[in-house]
């Protein structure tokens, strides 16, 4: 095992720390298992050899017709039959113990290390999930978990296993029948031989079979989501065959396992009987020397086959190990990746009493392997219960800047203040609560509308209904939800396919209703609405909050009439600010802007 190995072992020993008591019983449990096993050989030699003495007894008492005393043999084969019946007894009541006690914790262990898997993806900024692909996530939580977990529990059994009786039978077998199987003891060594060159070679296959299991699940889920998509555009075919190409790659790591493991299994067979045949001409050799007798054989032959399995099951366990550190290892970088939304001190700055103003300086950001800043912006100011406007053409920066100030992500340099303090200096949690973000693209859960609306508080009780009918009545879908069988009760299906673009737009709108942040940055959340209801709910949403700052990215122009201030991109830098009317009269480019928009929406009018 090489030295890259120790922090994964570190970090799977790490995981037993609440269960090592009850594993280090079932351990022992195991053990005496083992330990009784190892006795049944001679018990049966015993036996055998008293029948075989009764039986001479019998023979001579035949032969000289007088009568041989039998009471004290049949008393010792007595004894040896409730001997056997109480190591029977025994074995079951310890095979119980240990089961209990190193299979179950490894199903609590599942559950926590999934729950503290799913806490760290909670916890992840946006940046890590640009980076890592949501189907690979998937795979962690479900089945590289529950490899590593078998790894931990069959793995250990097996493991404990077929050192401990490896190491016994040897001893047995050197001490009490040394002279008839020492052949043997040399042979079976080269299993260990052939496990260490064989399994390593295995490590690198099953990574590649893990990290493709990824992107075939990342596939199916991004399939199932855009397939209304596929479907319109004659997809069908394309996504087969990606299916497809990504299948014979995993089934081609999984044929150069299963030739590994193939060579492997007749080879075990082939050295075993080997063994096996040694200890047959060697004693056939002790016996005629008068050294041996058929009874010792007969043990060896026993302990010989019970050594067999505990070579194999190291096999497995050497198997289940190779899993175990890939699986530990995937995991563990996952749990070892950083937010990147730090802190410059620590966040105890108790939140501002007053109204919220932010304040941009010289603010640079790029995502990940783009060669350019997405955004660029020397100074802005969001001023305390103010109506923003962001508008620009798509790709200027206008999602992005919403994500800075919500700190859904950090700027590459400069800083966002709020109240005069950098925004890393607070809490996140309680930003969050105070300074809300709503997305385009926003998504709904495949639960009822009611469930949506309440941010899925209500899927272990029941909804409050007073409170859903008053965010349908500010959200304008009264009268669609009135129109479905099950009203606020009608499942949406998968990210709200039940519903219509304009539904699904203001069910998330009526969702962020439940928040009532002091900053509210809605971006682009009425792109699917037509004119005139976009403007019914944003008047009726700016009367709600006309003592609160909102911010509104949109390309919908006509909606900044009566706005504070608006900001105008393009490239990712601020091109223009002022009024609506400021910025009609003197900003060419929020002139183009605004002639774009009235154009599409007469388009699709």
């Amino acid at each position: 095992m090489n030295t890259k190995s120790f922090p994964n072992l570190r970090f799977i020993y790490s995981l037993t720390k609440t269960h090592r008591k009850k594993m280090a019983i079932g351990l022992l449990s195991l053990v005496s298992v083992n330990l009784i096993l190892l006795s049944l050989p001679m018990v049966f030699q015993r036996y055998f050899e008293t029948l075989s003495e009764l039986q001479e007894a019998n023979i001579q008492e035949l032969n000289t017709q007088e009568e041989v005393p039998q009471e004290s043999h049949v008393q010792k084969v007595s004894q040896q039959i409730w001997l056997y019946a109480s190591i029977t007894v025994c074995v079951l009541i310890l095979r119980f113990v240990w089961r209990r006690c190193l299979i179950i914790p490894a199903f609590i262990m599942k559950r926590d290390i999934r729950m503290k898997m799913l806490n760290k993806l909670l916890d992840l900024d946006l940046r890590y999930y640009i980076k890592n692909k949501a189907g690979e996530q998937i795979n962690l939580i479900s089945r590289d978990t529950k490899q590593l977990t078998e790894a931990i529990s069959w793995g250990t059994i097996a493991l404990a296993d077929g050192i401990f009786s490896i190491a016994s039978i040897y001893f047995i077998l050197i001490v009490f029948y040394g002279h008839i199987s020492w052949i043997a003891l040399l042979v079976y060594p080269l299993l260990s031989i052939l496990v260490i060159i064989i399994w390593p070679l295995v490590f690198s296959l099953y990574e590649k079979v893990n990290r493709l299991t990824g992107d075939i699940t990342e596939l199916t889920r991004e399939m199932f989501e855009h397939i209304a998509t596929i479907k319109s555009q004659s997809s069908e075919d394309y996504c087969a065959n990606t299916f497809l190409d990504l299948g014979k790659k995993i089934v081609h790591a999984q044929l150069k396992i299963s030739t590994f493991q193939s060579m492997f299994w007749p080879v075990v067979v082939l050295i075993t009987s080997l063994g096996k045949i040694s200890v047959i001409f060697l004693t056939i050799w002790q016996i005629g020397q008068g050294n041996a007798s058929i009874y010792q054989f007969i043990a060896v032959i026993n302990y010989l086959i019970q050594l067999d399995f505990p070579f194999i099951g190291l096999s497995f366990a050497l198997n289940a190990q190779q899993k175990g550190l890939v699986n530990a290892k995937r995991i563990r970088t996952m749990l070892d990746a950083k937010n990147s939304l730090t802190s410059t001190i620590e966040s105890t700055r108790a939140f501002p009493s007053t109204h919220l103003s932010l304040n941009v300086r010289a603010l640079t950001f790029s995502y990940p392997d783009t060669p350019h800043f997405t955004l660029k912006i020397n100074a802005l100011n969001i001023p305390q219960n103010s109506l923003i406007g962001i508008t620009g053409k798509i790709g200027s920066g206008k999602s992005t800047l919403g994500k800075l100030l919500a700190r859904l992500i950090d700027p590459d340099t400069g800083h966002i203040f709020l109240n005069e303090h950098p925004i890393s200096h607070y809490s996140i949690k309680e930003l969050r609560s105070h300074i809300t973000f709503i997305p385009q693209d926003f998504q709904l859960f495949s639960y009822s509308i009611s469930q949506n609306m309440l941010l899925l508080e209500s899927t272990l009780k029941p909804p409050d209904y007073e409170t859903v009918y008053d965010l349908s009545k500010k959200s304008h879908l009264t009268q669609d939800i009135q129109a479905f069988p099950h009203r606020w009760d009608t499942l949406i299906g998968e990210h709200g396919v039940m519903l219509s673009g304009g539904q699904r737009q203001r069910t998330a709108y009526a969702r962020s209703l439940t928040l009532d942040p002091e900053v509210l940055i809605l971006d682009d959340v009425f792109s699917a609405l037509d004119y005139h209801t976009g403007i019914s709910i944003f008047t009726q949403l700016i009367h709600m909050r006309k003592n609160l700052s909102t911010v509104l990215i949109t390309h919908n122009i006509p909606l900044f009439k009566n706005f504070d201030h608006i900001i105008v991109l393009d490239n990712g830098t601020i091109v223009g600010e002022g009024s609506h009317q400021h910025l009609l009269n003197n900003n060419t480019y929020y002139q183009e802007c605004l002639k774009e928009y009235k154009e599409l929406y007469e388009h699709t009018k």
